[in-house]
């Protein structure tokens, strides 16, 4: 410990060194740098290791407990069977880092940036996660990663893969998932008012009991996907414009004020939804259907679609 109190003194980077089976406790080793480096059956617990740099560097079958990782780097880091859990990561930042059989439950990457992560998170379920103000950029999720209480008060993602994601029991406030690929997403009792889709493939998704409010699904492929909603709950003034519905399911979904300019609605159901003051200008209906009790008051098609939704099954 000597030895890298020294080198913290002299700024220097700690390259090529193994730590194994070793305890660390409340101890100050913040703005440490390492490089090459190799933990092994470690425990960090009760640390300030803020802007702590573990670039280049394997940490396997280790604990950060409790931990302060502020501003900590993870850059081309593998990290596999390690625990996050209850510890600060607001500010991290790694890019082609590796997370094999991570823990980060409660804990709080609020601010973090992630770049090409490789196996995403690197668990099957995280619960009580802070993802607030984070950004994450060409990453692949499509592990069928589950996100339980999921905290993102503006997540952006951008370019990410997410195939079979499920998101259930979440405050989602502004989550913008564009140019993402979606495909069997399952989004379950979550609040998520404010989020963007933007040219996302989101088929056979399935979204039940949802807040979505102002949601925005612009030229998004939500085909053969499921809306399933309880009659409370608002998808009002969601932008659905050029989006891809066919064969779409909205059941007791309150879309009123919603936008479906453009939007192929092929074989799509509206089965017990209000409809009312949406505008369908130019939509395609083409064998599309409205069932049960649906609104469809003050609804703004142009002369050509109104003559087609005329003759909507019933």
């Amino acid at each position: 410990m000597e030895n890298l109190k020294n080198k913290l003194t002299n700024n220097e980077i700690i390259k090529d060194i193994n730590f194994n089976d070793e305890a660390f406790k409340n101890l100050n080793l913040n703005y440490l740098d390492f490089e090459n480096a190799n933990f092994e059956n470690c425990i960090f617990d009760t640390l300030n290791l803020a802007e702590i740099q573990f670039n280049k560097t394997k940490i396997s079958n280790c604990s950060f407990v409790k931990t302060n990782l502020k501003q900590s780097q993870f850059n081309d880091a593998i990290l596999d069977n390690v625990s996050f859990e209850n510890s600060i990561l607001i500010r991290a930042l790694g890019s082609n880092t590796t997370f094999q059989n991570t823990n980060f439950n409660n804990a709080n990457l609020s601010e973090s940036t992630w770049v090409n992560l490789v196996n995403g998170f690197g668990n099957s379920q995280i619960i009580n996660l802070n993802l607030s103000h984070a950004l994450i950029l060409n990453s692949d999720f499509s592990n069928g990663l589950v996100f339980d209480n999921l905290i993102a008060d503006l997540l952006f993602l951008r370019n990410c893969s997410a195939e079979n994601i499920t998101i259930q029991n979440s405050n989602l406030k502004q989550l913008i998932f564009n140019e993402a690929n979606v495909n069997n997403a399952k989004f379950i009792n979550n609040k998520m008012d404010f989020v963007s889709f933007i040219k996302s493939n989101l088929e056979r998704s399935y979204f039940e009991n949802c807040s979505l409010e102002n949601a925005v699904f612009i030229g998004a492929n939500l085909a053969n996907s499921y809306f399933k909603m309880q009659q409370n709950l608002p998808l009002e003034k969601a932008q659905f414009a050029e989006s891809k519905l066919e064969n779409t399911r909205f059941e007791n979904t309150n879309l009123m004020y919603s936008n479906f300019a453009h939007a192929t609605l092929n074989q799509t159901i509206f089965e017990n939804a209000n409809l009312s003051f949406c505008n369908f200008h130019a939509a395609d209906f083409n064998q599309a259907s409205i069932r049960g009790n649906t609104n469809l008051s003050n609804v703004f098609f142009t002369d050509k679609a109104l003559e087609v939704a005329e003759k909507f099954s019933q």
